[in-house]
C-alpha cells in the first residue's frame, strides 16, 4: 500500500533552510502565515517562498501543530494552491505542509477536510483534486495525491461527506465517486513513470473508502476500474504503485458481481501470475527447445514439400523412365527406384532459401516425444499438393519405377501446434534460456505468424481434399518467457505486490476454466518461491547451534502468506500440484508455518496443502526427509498418470522418479 507518511529524510531536507536563517521570524506563525498569503513581499519580512519553507519545517518537527493550525495556515495554503499566479515550487511546499499536518493526525485532518480557500471558497478536496490533474507541477501533484490519501486513512466519514456535497452542489446524480472517479481513471491510465506515487496514493484513496462503504465498488467496475488497474500493472515499475493498484484489484474482483468476467476478459490471469513471480528455468528451457524442434519441423516439412512437387512433375515424363525414380529417390534421401539409380537419386532436401533441410533424427533433444503414432497416416502428398500451385488440375500422384503409385510416407517429425509461438528457421541448437527482466514481444508476434501460417496450411489443404492429421497438444504453452508485467524478473517481487495478485486469481478458482487457466501459468511454482523466500527454515551455520527463536513474522506478512498459500490449497487438490509442491522443496516451510504460524487461518492452510501432498506415492521421499508427522500419511496413496508423468517431466527433466520404471519400482513403505 501506498505511504501516506513522512519519512525522516524528508523532515531533515525541509530543516536546512530553518537552520541557516537568521530572521527573528522563523518561529513566529502569524507572521509567516501572512507572508505565505501575500503575493507582493514588500513590507513583510520574508518572500512567500521563504514563508512556505519555515512552515513547512514546523509542520515536519510536529512540536506545536495546534499553533500553526491556529494561525490558519490550512486556509492560507489552500487558497496558494487555488490561485493561478502562484508558482509550481510554493504549490509544493503548500501542499507538502498539508500532507505533513494530515499525516498523522486525525483531529487535523478533520479539520483539513472543513478548511476553505479563501478566495474561490472551493473546499479542500476539490483544490487537491484541481492540483493532481495539473500536468506541470510533478511535486505539487505528488504532495497533493498523498494528503488526499492522508485524509481518506484519518477522516474517511467526512472525506465522503464532502465528495457528496460536491456531487450535489455541480448537480450530479451519481455516487460520492461520481465527480472524481473519471479524474482517477485519467491518470491510472497515464504513461509517466513520474506518476507512480499520484497513482498508487489514489488507488488507496478509493481502497480506503470502498473499505467505508463496499457499496463504492460496484462504480468503480462499472467505469473500467479493473481494466484500468490491470493497465497500471502492465505499465508501472514502481513497486509501491503496482502494489496499491493490485490491493485495489482483490477489493474489487472478489466483491463485485461481473468483476471476474471483466478481469478474464482483458488477460487478467497471465498478467497476474507474471506480477507474481518468473516462471521456472527448467520450463524456459523447455521451452526454448521446443520452439527450436518447431521451427526445424517447418523447414523440415517446407523441404518435404519442395521434393514432392518435384516428384510430381518428374512423373508426368514417365516414359522417360527417369522422373519417377528421380522423385521417390529424393524422398528416401538415398538410392532411387528400379528405374533410375543414377545421380539424382542421393540429392538431400533443402529448404526454400538453400540450406540443407534438418533430418528428423537430427531433431531429436531431451525434450522430444516419440510421436510416429501422433502422425500415422500423414499424407505428405496432400500436404504437397496444399502448397503447390492453385491451378484447376492437379498433378497425379507419383508413380515408382514399375508405374505403381508410390505408397503414403510417414514420416516422425516433432510438434507443430497451431496458433503456439515458434521461433525463426534454423536449427535446434538453442543457447542456454535466461529469464528476461524486460517485458517481451517476441513470443507473442511468432505466435501470431505461426497460427496464420498453419491456418493457410491448412485451409489449402481442405481446398483439394486433403487431410492432415493434427498432433496432440503440448502439455504447457510456450510464451513463459514474456513478462506481461512491467515488473522486472531480476529479484522477486514484493510480497504484498504478490500476495494482492494471488488474491485476485483466488476470486476465479471457484470456475473449472479458469482454475485450468491459471494452472497452466504454474502459479504453484511462483507463489511457493515467494513463500520459501520468507518462512523457509534457516540452516545453522556451521560450528554454531541451531537458533531457538522460531519463525518471527510480522502481522503484514502472515497476512500476506495467508492470501498465498490460499491459492496453493486449492491447487493443491491435483495430483501436479502435491508433485511440485513436494519435489520443490516447500514441505519443510509448509511444516514451519503449520507449527509456528501466528495466524489460524494462515495454519489451517498449511494443514490442508500438506494432508494432499501426502496422498501421492511419488512424494515419499521428500515426506519421509522432511520428517512428516505420522498424522498426515496415508496407507493408500495415489500415482501420477502416464499423461500427468509427461507433462512434469518439462518442469523436473532431472527427476528419475518420473520414468515409468522408477515409477514401478518406488518404494512406499513411509506409507504403511
Amino acid at each position: 500500500m501506498a505511504d501516506v507518511g513522512v519519512s525522516e529524510d524528508e523532515r531533515k531536507k525541509r530543516g536546512v533552510f530553518y537552520e541557516t536563517c537568521t530572521s527573528t521570524f522563523k518561529d513566529d506563525f502569524p507572521t509567516l502565515v501572512k507572508c505565505l498569503k501575500a503575493s507582493d513581499p514588500t513590507g513583510n519580512p520574508h518572500t512567500r517562498q521563504e514563508a512556505g519553507f519555515l512552515l513547512w519545517h514546523h509542520a515536519l518537527d510536529g512540536d506545536d501543530v495546534g499553533g500553526l493550525v491556529s494561525a490558519g495556515v490550512i486556509p492560507a495554503c489552500l487558497s496558494c494552491l487555488d490561485t493561478a499566479d502562484v508558482t509550481i515550487t510554493d504549490k509544493g511546499c503548500c501542499a507538502g505542509i498539508l500532507l505533513a499536518l494530515a499525516a498523522d493526525d486525525e483531529e487535523v485532518a478533520e479539520t483539513a477536510i472543513k478548511a476553505r480557500a479563501a478566495g474561490s471558497s472551493n473546499s479542500c478536496l476539490e483544490v487537491l483534486h484541481s492540483v493532481v490533474m495539473l500536468r506541470d507541477a510533478t511535486n505539487a501533484r505528488t504532495y497533493a495525491a498523498k494528503a488526499l490519501h492522508a485524509l481518506a486513512k484519518h477522516a474517511t466519514g467526512p472525506f465522503l461527506r464532502s465528495l457528496a456535497a460536491s456531487v450535489d452542489t455541480s448537480g450530479g446524480s451519481g455516487g460520492p465517486l461520481s465527480v472524481v472517479l473519471p479524474k482517477y481513471l485519467s491518470v491510472w491510465g497515464g504513461t509517466d513513470q513520474k506518476d507512480a506515487v499520484v497513482i498508487g496514493a489514489l488507488a488507496g484513496v478509493v481502497t480506503q473508502l470502498i473499505s467505508e462503504k463496499p457499496d463504492l465498488a460496484a462504480p468503480v467496475v462499472e467505469a473500467g476500474g479493473v481494466e484500468a488497474l490491470l493497465g497500471v500493472l502492465t505499465r508501472q515499475k514502481s513497486d509501491g504503485c503496482c502494489t496499491a493498484a493490485a490491493a485495489l484489484l482483490a477489493r474489487l474482483v472478489p466483491h463485485v458481481e461481473g468483476a471476474t468476467e471483466r478481469l478474464v476478459a482483458a488477460g487478467g490471469i497471465v498478467l497476474l501470475a507474471d506480477v507474481i513471480g518468473p516462471p521456472p528455468r527448467s520450463i524456459l528451457t523447455w521451452e526454448q527447445h521446443t520452439l527450436a524442434e518447431q521451427a526445424a519441423a517447418e523447414a523440415a516439412a517446407a523441404a518435404l514439400a519442395a521434393s514432392f512437387s518435384s516428384a510430381s512433375l518428374g512423373a508426368n515424363g514417365r516414359g522417360s523412365g527417369t522422373g519417377g525414380g528421380a522423385g521417390v529417390a529424393s524422398l528416401k534421401g538415398g538410392a532411387g527406384g528400379k528405374a533410375n539409380n543414377g545421380a539424382g537419386g542421393g540429392a538431400e532436401p533443402t529448404s526454400p532459401s538453400g540450406a540443407a533441410a534438418p533430418t528428423p533424427s537430427g531433431l531429436k533433444t531431451r525434450f522430444s516425444r516419440d510421436v510416429t503414432k501422433d502422425v500415422a497416416g500423414l499424407n505428405l502428398a496432400a500436404v504437397a499438393a496444399a502448397a503447390g500451385d492453385n491451378g484447376a488440375g492437379a498433378p497425379p500422384p507419383p508413380l515408382n519405377g514399375y508405374g505403381n503409385p508410390v505408397p503414403p510416407v510417414r514420416v516422425q517429425l516433432p510438434l507443430t501446434i497451431p496458433g503456439l509461438g515458434h521461433g525463426a528457421s534454423g536449427g535446434s541448437g538453442a543457447a542456454s534460456p535466461g529469464v528476461s527482466p524486460q517485458p517481451s514481444s517476441y513470443s507473442l508476434f511468432a505466435a501470431e505468424a505461426s497460427s496464420m501460417s498453419v491456418a493457410t496450411t491448412a485451409s489449402a489443404a481442405a481446398g483439394r481434399g486433403g487431410g492432415v492429421a493434427g498432433p496432440p497438444p503440448l502439455p504447457h504453452p510456450t510464451d513463459f518467457a514474456t513478462n506481461r508485467s512491467a515488473t522486472r524478473w531480476i529479484l522477486l517481487p514484493g510480497l504484498d505486490l504478490a500476495s494482492y495478485a494471488a488474491a485476485c486469481l483466488a476470486a476465479l478458482l471457484h470456475n473449472p476454466e479458469w482454475l485450468a487457466q491459471v494452472d497452466r501459468r504454474l502459479v504453484t511454482h511462483r507463489i511457493l518461491a515467494q513463500v520459501k523466500a520468507v518462512a523457509a527454515p534457516k540452516p545453522a551455520a556451521e560450528g554454531k547451534k541451531k537458533s531457538k527463536k522460531g519463525l518471527t513474522l510480522s502481522p503484514e506478512q502472515s497476512a500476506a502468506l495467508t492470501r498465498l498459500l490460499g491459492v496453493v490449497k486449492i491447487l493443491a487438490t491435483t495430483n501436479i500440484n502435491r508433485y511440485r509442491i513436494a519435489h520443490l522443496e516447500a514441505v519443510p516451510t509448509l511444516l514451519v508455518l503449520y507449527d509456528e504460524g501466528p495466524d489460524y487461518l494462515l495454519r489451517n492452510h498449511c494443514q490442508n496443502i500438506l494432508l494432499n501432498v501426502a496422498v501421492l506415492a511419488e512424494n515419499g521421499r521428500q515426506l519421509l526427509d522432511a520428517k512428516m508427522p505420522e498424522e498426515f500419511l496415508v496407507s493408500n496413496p495415489m500415482r501420477l498418470t502416464p499423461d500427468e508423468r509427461a507433462g512434469l517431466r518439462c518442469e523436473f527433466p532431472l527427476d528419475g522418479a518420473l520414468e515409468e520404471s522408477a515409477v514401478s519400482a518406488s518404494s512406499t513403505s513411509i506409507f504403511k
